[in-house]
């Protein structure tokens, strides 16, 4: 996607254009600037109503998702609705877990589509439930019970280390961690 700035740059600049030829995409909408961020978003089974968004480029997930909710519909409680980015078919299949990322850190590109998907839309036996407890030793014997989640089966370790840094009853420990990596995760005896 070319940015605003870009609009008065000669097409020779760009190597993609040097060749014999090239194809592009065309998207009705404004040109975002390189502070910004722009994505498609879908309702989950509404797909007729996509609508743009342009957001600063380091917007937390959570920010976001709270204003694009309040736009889709006012109802909406954005802390029960996931965003996904869609596969090769368009179905919703990469979940952004890290909620108090921006969409950068959670592998989100300018002009892609977004599925916005209620929990609710989960089926039972595609849920787990899981008891969160913290420990500082690795032992039982200093585990505090913190709260319940639930999320979906698929979800791989990665996305729930992810899910976990953003947790309210972790964030005092975790708000000036980086990445999953400094997280360890393990059966609770």
């Amino acid at each position: 996607m070319y940015y605003k700035e870009e609009m008065e740059n000669k097409l020779r600049s760009y190597e993609v254009f040097r060749e014999g030829g090239t194809r592009i995409q065309v998207e009705l909408g404004r040109p975002c600037t390189m502070a910004e961020i722009t994505v498609n978003v879908v309702q989950f089974k509404k797909e007729s109503d996509l609508r743009s968004f342009y957001f600063n480029a380091d917007v937390t997930v959570k920010e976001a998702k709270a204003e694009i909710c309040k736009a889709f519909d006012a109802t909406l409680d954005a802390e029960k609705q996931v965003l996904y980015r869609v596969d090769a078919f368009e179905e919703p299949s990469y979940a952004l877990r890290r909620v108090n990322a921006s969409f950068s850190k959670n592998n989100v590109s300018s002009g892609e589509l977004l599925v916005l998907k209620s929990d609710k839309d989960l089926a039972p036996s595609e849920k787990f439930k899981m008891s969160i407890n913290l420990t500082q030793t690795g032992l039982s014997d200093d585990s505090q019970y913190l709260t319940d989640i639930e999320v979906p089966r698929e979800i791989t370790l990665a996305e729930l280390k992810d899910t976990l840094i953003d947790l309210p009853a972790l964030e005092s420990l975790t708000k000036h961690v980086q990445s999953n990596e400094f997280v360890r995760i393990r059966e609770k005896q």
